[in-house]
């Protein structure tokens, strides 16, 4: 009878450590998140068994009711998108000429000098756009991020897919370049607007 009560107290002593250590396991776990420190936003929008993902709204910021402005449109997080220009950015590949298409760019940059009182700073298609595109000091969107003339990459492209070529030659002046129907550069069907023509409708030319 004795080994038997003994045999009781042991696994009735042996359930309540069981327990107890389990219990202090929980609270070791949770008193290791910092209160002060706020939970990741990843955290809150993770599925077990899948990847995080960012917050779904960063990548389409809030109106901000409070401009009046038809200019411009103002999001919560800053950023402006500029309504000409946006509406100019649009028209790209809808000219059965496809001239139209530089002189737009053109236009797009000039609304650029309009802030900036220079073109955007670079040579390459993808960081020229990627200042038209809200990476300048005011946040400006010049483009329309939505553009099916915008690649994976950032790229503006030509009606023929290929990435327009940006040469600066002053700070406000820039020839932009199609690669044409056979999209190799410096062939007989590249198109580029009159260099001569630009600086004089800019009167960028010498004075007389």
């Amino acid at each position: 009878m004795p080994n038997k009560l003994n045999l009781t107290c042991i696994l009735v002593i042996a359930g309540i450590l069981i327990y107890l250590f389990g219990a202090f396991s929980f609270d070791s776990t949770s008193a290791n998140h910092d209160p002060t420190k706020p939970k990741s936003a990843d955290s809150d929008l993770r599925i077990p068994g899948t990847p995080s993902v960012k917050n779904p709204t960063a990548a389409n910021p809030t109106v901000d009711t409070s401009n009046t402005d038809p200019r411009f449109t103002r999001f919560t997080d800053g950023t402006i998108h500029l309504t000409q220009s946006f509406t100019t950015s649009r028209r790209l590949h809808s000219s059965p000429d496809p001239r139209t298409d530089l002189e737009l760019v053109t236009q797009l940059l000039s609304d650029y000098r309009l802030v900036y009182q220079e073109n955007p700073v670079g040579t390459e298609n993808a960081e020229i756009v990627a200042q038209l595109l809200g990476s300048n000091p005011k946040k400006t969107f010049f483009i329309d991020p939505a553009l099916s003339a915008l690649n994976a990459s950032g790229e503006l492209l030509d009606r023929w897919g290929s990435p327009f070529v940006f040469h600066p030659l002053k700070s406000d002046l820039m020839d932009i370049r199609s690669l044409g129907p056979d999209k190799t550069i410096w062939t007989a069907d590249d198109l580029s607007l009159d260099v001569k023509n630009v600086e004089a409708e800019l009167r960028l030319g010498p004075e007389q």
